[in-house]
């Protein structure tokens, strides 16, 4: 690519980080409109980090460090520090300048001028973006890891399937590769084992040993200074982590059956396409490319089977590969179809099919510009450093529940119902009941009723749900060793002085899930100090000896 075209990539990158840059933070905080209990989970980690926690070694979560690094950075303490909210924003901006020479690297050395500006624009977009995807037309800061985990993936993957322009670009490309590898290691190990087959078969299909050799050098450079700079044990607890999720029987997985990802009605175009592509390709004499596409098929599925909303946004990397590898001379199939526009129709097809989440994604930092401060309620207004955080009043503050309408209705009441479906504990059962919005006003509920109860501010309360949030709401502390996010194990009961049981929960699978360890493994322990229609309150005696 010619200098003139690399410098007109450059400055479209450049306009684009600095005028979704501006749109965002123009607002002067960071206001949500849906997803607050991702937010919450976001704050929690922010806080502890604020505060001098280490993930893995302080509190449990599966996403990686890097994740939450930039923002913590960013984040001042007390009451004249930079909040958490103006601190995501400009974390999104700091990613998008760091993962821009990485695209301006593969439109160099890779692509033609369109497939490069759709590269940078993609890219850049998946960084900048204040929702996660979709066509929801509210601001989210929803799995913010999983677009810069994209993010990274586009130039990643275009980097080994891809042929290069230059013989001498495998030292840059290895840089590239290990810096990728690394960052998703550190981010969500899931893109990793996901992509990590057909990065490394492509690659040697293409004999980059060189490539290959300074990525595994990156890599372990890098891994050696992360354990000098927090702990040899850093990499074991991450992946204790990760183990506690893969054995999770309350969230085995967070959205439809992988079987769905391939022939469900809202993603069978999007498999049609793909397996399109590889047929074309692999008439086209694309071995290198097909075989790669091939192995990336299972990694892409495997990948959005474990991303909330199960949203294919590895159709716009499909899209660009097709684009970028059109046959070198015109060739005919057996079908006597004409490989080139047969490839390019396929990567246009991808491109219309990934296209509503891009555009949805493109103007969401101006969605939040223009949303109405005043329809918006301060998120925690307890926590100095989430001062600057609000969300949509009506998700914020209007508690909506669903129970079972069966005596209502003439249908067989909940005591009726079979005892393996009911939730008992110390003998008693509990409602069968799930909150479906106003996250945030049940946990202040949840405070204002367990704060009389609370000693010393050092007093840990153990919620028996997802969230373990009321320190953050100004009741005690949290609890030592907790897990922001619960996936079915009582990190942080062992250190609390109360148990909440929220009679309707947030997750009643999970709630069951938590109860049954501590009846089975506690029991003796608890006493019941406070009860109201929205919880039972149990004070936890220390264990013995």
């Amino acid at each position: 690519m010619r200098q003139a075209a690399l410098f007109k990539l450059l400055l479209t990158g450049a306009g684009l980080i600095a005028l979704a840059t501006g749109a965002a933070l123009m607002k002067g905080g960071l206001y949500i409109g849906q997803h607050e209990g991702d937010a919450l989970h976001l704050m929690q980690i922010i806080a502890l980090m604020t505060e001098g926690a280490q993930p893995h070694r302080d509190f449990m979560t599966p996403i990686g460090m890097l994740a939450f690094w930039p923002i913590a950075a960013l984040t001042g303490a007390g009451e004249a520090g930079r909040g958490a909210g103006m601190a995501f924003l400009l974390a999104q901006t700091m990613v998008a300048l760091a993962l821009l020479p990485a695209l301006m690297w593969v439109a160099a050395s890779r692509l033609r001028f369109w497939p490069a500006m759709l590269t940078v624009f993609a890219g850049l977009v998946l960084v900048l973006a204040l929702v996660h995807g979709g066509t929801g037309r509210y601001v989210s800061v929803s799995m913010h890891y999983n677009r810069w985990a994209w993010a990274i993936s586009l130039p990643l993957v275009l980097t080994a399937v891809l042929k290069p322009q230059y013989r001498r670009s495998a030292l840059a490309d290895g840089v590239l590769v290990g810096a990728g590898v690394l960052a998703l290691m550190l981010l969500k190990v899931t893109y990793l084992i996901g992509l990590a087959p057909a990065l490394l078969v492509a690659l040697s299909m293409r004999r980059q040993v060189l490539t290959i050799g300074v990525a595994i050098l990156i890599v372990a450079l890098g891994i050696a200074l992360v354990n000098q700079l927090y702990d040899v044990r850093f990499f074991w607890d991450y992946i204790g982590d990760l183990l506690t999720v893969v054995q999770s029987t309350t969230r085995p997985y967070p959205g439809e059956p992988w079987q769905a990802l391939i022939w469900a009605p809202d993603h069978l175009a999007g498999t049609v396409v793909l397996i399109f592509g590889i047929v074309m390709l692999r008439h086209a004499g694309r071995r290198v490319e097909g075989m790669a596409l091939i192995l990336l098929a299972p990694g892409f599925i495997y990948i959005t089977f474990q991303n909330y909303g199960n949203e294919p946004l590895w159709l716009m990397i499909l899209a660009i590969i097709l684009f970028s590898v059109p046959p070198v001379r015109k060739l005919t199939n057996a079908w006597g179809w004409e490989m080139k526009p047969a490839i390019r129709v396929a990567g246009l097809v991808a491109l219309v099919l990934a296209a509503p989440a891009w555009i949805n994604m493109s103007y969401s930092p101006f969605r939040h510009l223009l949303s109405a401060a005043s329809d918006h309620v301060p998120m925690l207004p307890d926590l100095a450093i989430a001062r600057d955080v609000h969300v949509r009043a009506a998700r914020g503050e209007d508690a909506e529940a669903r129970v079972a309408a069966g005596p209502m209705m003439g249908y067989p009441s909940a005591e009726e119902t079979p005892a393996e479906n009911a939730v008992v504990f110390l003998g008693e059962r509990l409602p069968e009941c799930r909150i479906n919005q106003g996250l945030l006003a049940t946990h202040r509920n949840y405070a204002r009723t367990v704060a009389p109860y609370l000693g010393a501010a050092g007093d840990q309360v153990f919620v028996a749900d997802i969230f373990s949030a009321l320190w953050m709401m100004g009741a005690g502390a949290a609890p030592d060793g907790l897990a922001p996010w619960n996936y079915g194990q009582i990190q942080g009961f062992d250190t609390a002085e109360f148990l909440l049981v929220p009679r309707c929960a947030t997750a009643p699978r999970l709630r069951r899930a938590l109860l049954d360890q501590i009846e089975s493994a506690h029991a003796a322990r608890l006493t019941e100090i406070a009860r109201t229609p929205a919880l039972i309150l149990y004070r936890i005696a220390p264990p013995r000896g």
